[in-house]
């Protein structure tokens, strides 16, 4: 069951990625929602366990890019990161559980709720608006704001100008039409598109490995599961809290070189390398296809989390193994990603 369903996530990363960036990402989580909460009474089949981890790949790819694409500060960014993903969902998932009691109850709950929250909470990214040429809804607004104060100068968030070298790329991105092509043909995209893939793997690897041992642990599994949950999410804040004297690419290694010093706290350590990278996949990309690449770095991730389920049960003599091998590569893979600072507008 959970090779299925994470086999499914791994497709369905790839996938809506790219669906993501074609057709809108409030469209494609709407969706995501809507086919987990669908395929909830055919649970006895194996198939609907990959399409429910398909739909909860394409959830995962989507989520972040949308709430970040809606703010413009680089520290607000940091921080929906830092706030997003499994730590709450964990210690939410713990407590919904602890309430229904029933699998039915407890999906239903889950679909209904991501539904309501997506398609009716949720508004379409402005800057998936923008590169398509749709209307962002906010231009009469804008007027008449500036209308307002015709004697002061103001300062358009469009026309802020930004480095030549993203204005090369944004050039690049108008000229060409196909996807596909320009994350071969651009090397400077190419290369930290598959450091960071890696590192998704590595670290899915490590942190579903140790997801799959938490049954052993002793205690009502209720309370262990929101402890983790609560725990990971106020490791989860050491990217934001840090952000003001270090670097992204200082907190990413460092929170490489805690896992593999810190295997006891393996799956709570893991987070701040885990939200970093998130950021990543979202600054690094134009908005064009941004959700196209999350959702490759998302298929490496959902391969290890494919791998970990066999993992952890082979390699239960050598925990040792699992941790700190994959780290030391992640450790040398890093060092030349991103080494100049990211813009602070997305593009």
């Amino acid at each position: 069951m959970s090779t299925a369903v994470m086999f499914g996530a791994m497709c369905g990363a790839f996938i809506s990625g790219f669906f993501s960036d074609k057709f809108g990402r409030k469209k494609t989580t709407v969706c995501s929602f809507s086919t987990f909460g669908d395929k909830i009474n055919l649970l006895s089949s194996g198939f609907i366990f990959f399409v429910l981890g398909a739909a909860s790949g394409g959830y995962m790819v989507v989520n972040i890019v949308l709430m970040v694409e809606a703010v413009e500060n680089a520290r607000s960014r940091l921080l929906i990161v830092s706030l997003n993903g499994f730590p709450p969902a964990m210690s939410a998932m713990a407590v919904i559980a602890y309430l229904t009691r029933y699998w039915f109850a407890y999906h239903m709950t889950l679909a209904l709720l991501g539904i309501v929250f997506s398609f009716f909470l949720a508004k379409e990214s402005k800057s998936w608006l923008r590169q398509n040429n749709c209307s962002t809804g906010n231009e009469e607004t804008k007027a008449a704001f500036i209308a307002k104060t015709p004697n002061e100068k103001m300062v358009d968030p469009d026309s802020i100008a930004i480095n030549a070298k993203v204005l090369f790329i944004i050039c690049l991105f108008k000229k060409k039409k196909i996807i596909g092509l320009i994350l071969r043909k651009i090397f400077i995209l190419v290369v930290p598109l598959l450091s960071l893939f890696y590192c998704f793997l590595i670290s899915s690897f490590v942190s579903f490995a140790g997801y799959f041992n938490s049954s052993i642990l002793p205690g009502d599994r209720y309370s262990n599961l929101f402890a983790l949950g609560l725990l990971k999410s106020i490791l989860a804040l050491i990217p934001f809290i840090c952000g003001r004297f270090l670097r992204r690419r200082s907190i990413l290694l460092l929170s490489t070189a805690l896992i593999a010093a810190l295997t006891i706290l393996m799956t709570s350590a893991l987070d701040p390398n885990w939200k970093v990278l998130h950021l990543y996949t979202t600054e690094l990309f134009p908005t064009s296809v941004r959700n196209t690449a999350r959702g490759f770095c998302q298929g490496g991730a959902r391969i290890g989390s494919v791998l970990a389920p066999s993992v952890s049960c082979r390699l239960c003599c050598l925990l040792w193994l699992k941790r700190v091998f994959p780290s030391q590569i992640g450790q040398i893979s890093l060092m030349r990603l991103c080494s100049k600072p990211i813009s602070t507008i997305l593009i």
